[in-house]
């Protein structure tokens, strides 16, 4: 049996690589004879694998090289335009030729599709687009193997996810037509499954699950914490943050973020941690970049740590579960936060965060990326530390049954392949 993952991102947006590195182990149990392959944002020369499993690269990744200027991007384009014209369509003998042809990261993403006995696409928060031409592309690119594995007749499920917002009717058109082809499509919140019934994904199709990345176990690691120097007993919060915002909101939510950490190491003596969840290159996706920013707002005389290495998914789990609390934008690090029995308030910067947080009944620990203000942190912080148990208590009435429903993908993917019928979910 040939299991082909499609849409993975890169190993420095350590929520992505959770996600990743929890589909497989869970594809490596159910389907232990099965040969896994994965295709990606990673440059298959420089990362022939990921956890064992072989790295393809991908169409999209072959598209958007950023060391290529704008014309070869371009022509690249343009000759997958055609390919996703013409392949799977007409004569096999015709396209089993011209794929000879084919630059061979093009040709292996193929060749894998056309093998495949299921073709799965990866979990998280991805498929969405903004009213541009960026926002069309990466929609098309996402929706792309999926497209070719249907057009073959493969069967196709999408692991738990996000959807949407979609930037215009064409996106939301694209989106509609190919989930409407799939075998499953997980949605791991309430948003989403509202977003994709508006616009017209079939209902049998839907299943509400969890996201994936509550299923992560990592070994522990005692000195994760105490390497940077933070003396033994010393309360520690950690937080993350994102570029995301237009030019002034962004440096209003980073002075935001400042203020609080200054309230926080002065009010309680906490020692204030700057965790980097993402440390992409591409498009400059790296989080080292805000935090860096923020801490230059702080208190000269207190600066927060500002961790400034390049963290592996595990490494960086293993530093949440040492924290006190956390103050989190990026989302993934809010569940690692949760998952380790972290009381956690969370930044709100697209829909996935309030729904997860709702399911999980913690919606009054969310505030939106574009209103977040220092008082109302502060504020809330306040209420945070005089009783943390009461969080964990709410915490803990849902956690158990939520992680309990992210370990149940591959069992979903099996009655996939074995035809039967998934149990739908409304709500």
């Amino acid at each position: 049996m040939k299991l082909l993952v499609v849409n993975a991102y890169v190993r420095e947006n350590a929520g992505d690589a959770a996600l990743l590195s929890v589909l497989l182990t869970q594809l490596k149990g159910e389907f232990p004879q099965a040969d896994l392959a994965l295709a990606g944002m990673e440059d298959p020369i420089a990362r022939p694998e990921f956890e064992d499993v072989k790295n393809l690269g991908s169409i999209r990744r072959y598209t958007s090289v950023e060391s290529l200027n704008v014309a070869h991007r371009w022509l690249r384009r343009l000759l997958v335009f055609m390919v996703a014209g013409l392949w799977f369509r007409g004569p096999k003998t015709l396209w089993r030729a011209l794929t000879k042809l084919l630059p061979a990261e093009v040709a292996a993403e193929l060749k894998n599709i056309y093998k495949a006995d299921v073709v799965i696409s990866l979990g998280g928060g991805y498929l969405n687009g903004k009213n541009n031409l960026g926002g069309d592309l990466n929609v098309y690119y996402l929706l792309l193997p999926v497209r070719l594995a249907e057009r073959l007749g493969k069967p196709v499920v999408f692991a738990p996810q996000s959807y949407g917002p979609f930037g215009n009717a064409r996106q939301s058109r694209w989106a509609r037509d190919t989930l409407n082809k799939t075998n499953l499509v997980m949605v791991r919140e309430q948003t989403s499954m509202d977003l994709l019934a508006k616009l017209g994904v079939r209902p049998e199709l839907l299943y509400k699950t969890v996201d994936s990345g509550f299923a992560l176990n990592v070994p522990d690691q005692p000195d994760v914490i105490s390497r940077f120097g933070i003396p033994k007993g010393l309360k520690v919060v950690g937080m993350t943050a994102r570029r995301w915002l237009p030019a002034e909101q962004q440096t209003a939510y980073e002075k935001a973020l400042a203020k609080t950490i200054d309230y926080i190491q002065g009010k309680y003596k906490m020692r204030v941690v700057l965790i980097p969840q993402v440390t992409s290159p591409f498009q400059a996706d790296d989080d080292r970049i805000v935090e860096k920013r923020i801490a230059s707002f702080c208190d000269p005389k207190n600066q927060p740590i500002v961790v400034d290495e390049l963290l592996s998914h595990t490494t960086l789990k293993a530093m949440y579960s040492k924290l006190d609390f956390l103050i989190g934008t990026r989302f993934h690090s809010v569940i690692f936060g949760l998952i380790s029995g972290v009381p956690s308030i969370a930044i709100e910067y697209e829909h996935k965060t309030g729904g997860i947080m709702h399911d999980l009944q913690l919606d009054d620990w969310v505030r939106k990326i574009d209103a977040v203000t220092a008082e109302d942190l502060c504020a809330l912080f306040d209420k945070l530390a005089a009783d943390p148990k009461a969080y964990l208590a709410q915490l803990n009435k849902g956690l158990p049954a939520y992680i309990a429903k992210a370990n149940t993908t591959p069992q979903l993917i099996r009655q996939v392949l074995d035809g039967r019928a998934i149990p739908t979910t409304k709500s």
